[in-house]
Formats: structure tokens, sequence, C-alpha cells
């Protein structure tokens, strides 16, 4: 049975919500970051504490994406987070 596009969307409008609000928050924060570089350098005009301010804004999404990989072949990402945090890790 071949199902019409709008009833599809339909079934679809929680993902669709989700899918598009994580998207105006990625752009939004990512923007936000972006401009709070050009303002440090704008306020202090030294390079070395506006790439400070680049590695400490975009750290978090490379530290986070290096736990977060391994959630496809192991646990969730949240899981997988955490436990890394921990040290030593718990004895199975």
């Amino acid at each position: 049975m071949k199902q019409s596009f709008f009833s599809t969307v339909h079934e679809l409008r929680a993902y669709l919500l989700l899918w598009g609000t994580q998207t105006l928050f990625s752009l939004g924060s990512r923007t936000t970051g972006y401009a709070l570089v050009i303002w440090s350098y704008g306020q202090d005009g030294s390079a070395l504490s506006t790439a400070l301010l680049m590695v400490a804004s975009y750290a978090p999404y490379v530290l986070c994406s290096i736990f977060a990989g391994g959630s496809a072949t192991a646990g969730t990402s949240a899981e997988l987070c955490w436990s890394a945090m921990r040290w030593p890790r718990p004895a199975r």
C-alpha cells in the first residue's frame, strides 16, 4: 500500500520536530562560538588569547566525539562518556 507524502510526514512529525530543533540549536551554538572568537579578537587584539578561546570552544565537540564514536559498537554514547571519565575502570 502506497502512503501519501502528507501521511508519511504526519507519522514522522515527532522526529522532524526533534531534528529541526537540534539543527537550530547546533547552528546557534556554533554561530555564538564563532562570534565570541571575533569579539574577543576585537576587544583584545591578541592572536594567542583568540586561539586559546577557539580551542576551548571546540574542545567539548572533539572530546565528546571521541567517546560517542564508539557508541556504534557498544553501549550508548552517554554510557561511554561516563565510563571513560571514571578511572580506573571497574572490572567486569
